[in-house]
């Protein structure tokens, strides 16, 4: 195997180890309800890691798998798999990102993949496919609203503002457009 190292989001640098990539697709493969999940786990896991290995890289980025991942999963049509692939990732923003303020004052746990869809959304009601480019805007937003907020309950408004804001920065004025319109959260 050429791929050595994996660089995690988190800064930490370990061994790139093939059967988490495996046990990951399968654990979204069965969640999406997909057929016979463990030959298809194996199966896209095994292209996955052969696109990742075309690069001729020893380190690879978790994002650099995300990709494949989702490569590999969109090329065969799994939709319903492409979904949840895209949601797992966000699990990483719960980590200091832990409560919402709502409208009505009420506290509510934070939940990224709300966010995730809100922005997704805005992108369809516009006419764009915004699957990928959502996923990396609410890493964005999270980031940015933990720098912001750290470990406090967040104003939903605050979310909204900063959202907008993040879609109008990097011009997908229709997207905003959408967004600014609907109560997506």
């Amino acid at each position: 195997m050429l791929i050595k190292w994996v660089h995690k989001n988190n800064g930490t640098i370990e061994p790139f180890d093939a059967r988490k990539v495996k046990r990951s697709l399968l654990a979204t493969l069965r969640h999406a309800g997909t057929p016979d999940a463990l030959a298809a786990a194996d199966r896209f896991s095994h292209e996955a890691i052969e696109r990742l290995e075309g690069r001729g890289r020893k380190r690879i980025t978790s994002d650099d798998i995300r990709q494949a991942v989702l490569h590999v999963l969109r090329e065969d049509k799994q939709t319903k798999a492409v979904e949840q692939y895209e949601l797992t990732s966000l699990h990483m923003l719960t980590t200091g990102l832990h409560a919402v303020i709502k409208r009505s004052g009420r506290t509510e746990t934070f939940h990224p993949y709300k966010l995730f869809k809100s922005i997704k959304r805005a992108f369809a009601d516009a006419g764009e496919e915004g699957g990928p480019v959502a996923e990396k805007l609410t890493h964005e937003i999270g980031q940015r609203l933990r720098e912001a907020y750290g470990r406090e309950a967040i104003p939903v408004a605050a979310i909204r503002q900063l959202t907008a804001q993040v879609l109008k920065d990097r011009r997908f004025a229709k997207a905003e457009r959408m967004y600014v319109m609907h109560k997506y959260l």
